[in-house]
């Protein structure tokens, strides 16, 4: 463990010149906390507040090492000692800023595929770990500008990651997320596409959560490209399409409105290969018909039966 002293002056070496010690003094705050974890809760000494600070400043270094050291301090700390939503708070007022500079502008600034991926990882357990949707919303533009681009990213699992993020930002800020969904419709429909079935398979179901939590009318600009993926190759990919689109179906606000644009997608799933599609189709296509019989009244029951069954 370092002394009082000791660890003072490693934050100040944060800053020197030299880009071999600043590194020195990022590995000795990194080996620093991680002795700390072996140590019981009574006798634990937290790092001064104004550690992360120092810590943050290192994500524009220019020496990739260092990045990515002080990414790794930080997902320590925050295993550590954000087991609080205060102490989360704090990190993400902190992190989400820093990380727009690296990886929300027009041109992404980090050039390292490892460093763009372990930023983000550390992103998706900020949000992971937050229980209260409205606390991240209030960083919901830094969200967006970030994943607009993280999105878009030519590394593959980087794409995957974005889009899991996406699904589950979606699902926690969903009270507020309808605000600025639309701009995630378009890159997401763009994944749609990429050459990896999983990058695929994760960017339709973070477009089903966009849609789903945020503006309804996205389901016009979507429906198209989801039809072009009852063509992929992968059969988890064609399922993934029925599912949302019976899942649109079942729990979207103006769901009706939108019924004879999904209508044939959801009965394109009859129609596939593979069994376990066609079972999932049926069982949809049975809740969506149960939803529309109680909605209806009873003079136009008979018509859904007919057409259900």
């Amino acid at each position: 463990m370092l002394t009082e002293s000791e660890f003072n002056r490693n934050i100040v070496l944060l800053t020197d010149t030299n880009k071999i010690t600043r590194q020195k003094a990022l590995q000795n705050l990194c080996n620093d906390l991680k002795s700390s974890l072996t140590i019981s809760g009574d006798e634990q000494t937290r790092p001064p507040a104004n550690t992360i600070d120092s810590i943050l400043k290192i994500l524009s270094d220019q020496a990739e090492k260092n990045r990515d050291l002080s990414l790794t301090y930080l997902s320590m700390y925050i295993k550590q000692y954000c087991t609080d939503e205060s102490n989360l708070d704090k990190i993400l007022s902190l992190y989400i800023p820093a990380l727009v500079q690296r990886l929300g502008m027009n041109d992404i600034i980090e050039p390292s595929e490892e460093i763009r991926l372990k930023s983000l990882t550390i992103l998706f357990e900020l949000c992971q770990m937050h229980s209260n949707g409205n606390k991240l919303a209030l960083y919901l533009n830094e969200w967006i500008m970030i994943l607009k681009r993280t999105i878009l990213d030519p590394y593959p699992e980087v794409r995957k990651l974005s889009c899991e993020l996406t699904s589950k930002l979606a699902q926690k800020c969903h009270e507020k997320f309808h605000m600025m969904s639309e701009s995630l419709v378009k890159p997401l429909i763009e994944t749609m596409k990429h050459q990896h079935a999983k990058v695929r398979l994760e960017a339709i179901n973070a477009l089903g959560n966009v849609v789903r939590y945020g503006n309804n009318k996205s389901v016009e600009e979507s429906v198209v490209p989801l039809a072009q993926r009852f063509f992929d190759h992968t059969s988890s990919v064609r399922l993934a399409v029925v599912n949302v689109v019976g899942t649109w179906m079942l729990e979207l606000r103006d769901r009706y409105s939108y019924f004879h644009m999904l209508l044939p997608l959801i009965l394109t799933g009859y129609t596939d290969e593979i069994e376990e599609i066609r079972e999932t189709t049926d069982s949809l296509w049975w809740d969506v018909g149960m939803i529309i019989e109680l909605s209806m009244n009873y003079k136009n029951r008979s018509i859904i039966r007919f057409f259900i069954f």
